[in-house]
């Protein structure tokens, strides 16, 4: 006798369980039997592959299906929440559009003031292994945090036993001729060693040689910022060994530092680094400068005006430092004590930054956080009062679902969902107008003057910015979506079916900042668009007499609608996706 395929035997044998298998496969069997008796073998095989093939595509989909409603595949219910949600706001763009600019104001404004705590507090240091680095001031008890003078840095670094390598710097400003105009540079006057302390490498050319940093005013060199060395040089290698009047002198350009370092100190912007040995000529004396008239700085015991920093050794400890630093400071004291009576150094994490800087940005950046801390949570309240109105005007629909057997965490899982897409819209223009506002706020501070220091930031958000980004906009969905999404899904079904004023109950919206009097006409169109994907994919039109005759039963029964909806059993409450 003539048998249906070999292969569909094995097919239905993956497909299906035994007790379902054999009844479907005695079925087509049977079919196959009638068509080979009626057309033939050729197209009764034909006909069978083909009823296989629909099978299989039904087993898929109802398997994907029951996926779906026991919760196994949780991100494609999500995906769909995303889906639906963003059909929603595009068919209300002008509650969308006035939502996201309220928020990207607030988030962007945040967003601004932490790129410059983040550019000013919290950055490391560029340098190689940053947390071996220790800051060393000099001070007195009164004032521990204090400027070092040469001599000091001199005695440090030649009897200290703790540290691999010792380095001071200055801040100077000094004054460029390019032929065409003079312009001032910012920069730093540096020990010969300072960039190998920090395991630098430069990008073109050379950091400075240990002769040049013995002998006062034998080698005018200089090593360039790169940003500098891009913005005015164009990036061009041939700039090595030329020249570059600096204060007048002329001086050579041996190096150019690496992309992003600005300074050791991350509050301050450089141009040029200069060897210490140059001081006469970039830092000269001058009325009302630090130092008076003092021709010679370096060798003045007495003139504090530098800053140190050394790398601890692998086997040394902060605190070994701290001791070894001590016995220096009571030579120096015994031997110098005109100038060294009573000073003593103080060490302290280069990863913390400058404790003068921190002390003076401190205060500023928590205010500035705090006003626009301040600013989001006005934004949010009206964006909440907006989604309040919103909430109402969709009361139908919300009831309509519940009835239909949606509980109450899917629908507030819905109503969040769409917070959340809005609070991320709003986030990616707050970063968008926060790097605009950086890239223009910082060049204009800069340039009136404003601060004493030159802050290098920069406009293009680090990931440190992002994730803080993310951050506010995840709270703030939370903030103003939790509201709206308690009073959408907390009404009594029989009220939101018949149309009854739900608001009259929820007095949240008295307390919050109105930012619109008038919500857009648009929102009414959600409480007349609701779409119903049932396991058998029911339309809308569908369900019209179904939930007709529900709402006589209803209007039947004293009880109220949520409590026949609860007497339900949940094993045949309809599931559905609004889609």
């Amino acid at each position: 006798m003539t048998t249906p395929p070999l292969f569909g035997r094995v097919l239905l044998k993956i497909l299906f369980p035994k007790e379902r298998r054999e009844e479907i496969e005695g079925d087509l069997e049977e079919l196959f039997h009638r068509r080979v008796e009626r057309q033939g073998l050729g197209p009764a095989r034909r006909l069978y592959c083909r009823d296989l093939a629909s099978l299989f595509r039904i087993v898929r989909f109802q398997k994907s299906r029951t996926k779906v409603r026991r919760g196994d595949g949780a991100m494609p219910a999500y995906f769909q929440d995303i889906r639906y949600g963003l059909r929603t706001l595009m068919q209300n763009r002008g509650f969308t559009a006035v939502s996201v600019v309220t928020l990207a104001l607030g988030i962007g404004a945040n967003s601004a003031i932490f790129t410059l705590i983040d550019a000013t507090l919290l950055q490391k240091p560029q340098a190689e292994a940053p947390e071996r680095i220790l800051s060393v001031y000099s001070g007195r008890e009164d004032r521990p945090f204090s400027s070092a003078s040469y001599p000091d840095y001199v005695d440090i670094r030649d009897r200290n036993e703790s540290f691999s390598g010792f380095a001071v710097y200055g801040s100077i400003g000094v004054t460029w001729n390019t032929g065409e105009q003079t312009e001032t540079l910012s920069g730093y006057i540096v020990s010969g060693n300072y960039f190998s302390v920090l395991g630098l490498q430069p990008v073109s050319g050379r950091f400075f040689l240990a002769e040049e940093d013995e002998t006062p005013g034998s080698h005018p060199v200089v090593v360039l910022s790169h940003r500098l060395w891009v913005e005015r040089f164009g990036g061009s290698p041939d700039v090595i060994s030329s020249a570059m009047t600096l204060n007048g002198h002329g001086f050579t350009i041996v190096g150019v530092a690496p992309p992003g370092f600005t300074g050791r100190n991350m509050v301050e912007t450089g141009d040029v680094w200069i060897p210490m040995m140059m001081q006469a000529v970039v830092r000269p004396p001058r009325a009302r400068f630090y130092g008076g008239m003092d021709p010679d700085l370096i060798e003045r015991r007495g003139m504090r005006w530098l800053k140190m920093f050394g790398r601890l050794r692998p086997d040394a400890s902060p605190e070994e430092a701290t001791s070894s630093l001590d016995v220096i400071a009571r030579q120096l004291a015994d031997a110098y004590p005109e100038s060294n009576t009573r000073v003593r150094f103080t060490v302290y994490p280069a990863l913390q930054g400058d404790p003068g800087a921190r002390e003076a940005l401190v205060p500023a950046a928590t205010l500035l956080m705090v006003v626009v801390g301040l600013v989001l949570l006005i934004a949010c309240a009206n964006v909440a009062n907006l989604q309040l109105a919103r909430a109402a005007a969709r009361r139908i629909e919300f009831a309509t679902r519940a009835a239909l057997g949606a509980g109450r965490r899917r629908l507030m899982r819905q109503a969040l969902t769409e917070s959340v897409l809005i609070a991320l819209a709003g986030a990616v223009a707050g970063v968008i107008l926060a790097a605009w506002t950086t890239s223009l706020l910082v060049p204009t501070i800069l340039e009136a003057n404003v601060l004493p220091i030159r802050l290098a930031v920069d406009p293009f958000p680090s990931s440190r910015v992002l994730a803080f980004t993310l951050f506010v906009a995840l709270a703030t969905a939370l903030i103003f979506g939790l509201a709206p999404a308690l009073q959408a899904t907390g009404q009594n079904l029989t009220e939101g079916l018949r149309g009854s004023d739900a608001r009259r109950r929820f007095g949240l919206r008295k307390a919050l900042v109105v930012c619109a009097r008038k919500v857009p006409s648009g929102l009414q169109r959600d409480a007349e668009r609701v779409e119903i994907a049932g396991r058998n994919d029911v339309r809308a039109d569908d369900m019209r007499a179904p939930l007709r005759r529900w709402l006589s039963a209803v209007d039947e029964n004293t009880g109220s609608a949520s409590a026949a909806a609860e007497r339900r059993d949940p094993s045949e409450r309809c599931r559905f996706d609004a889609r």
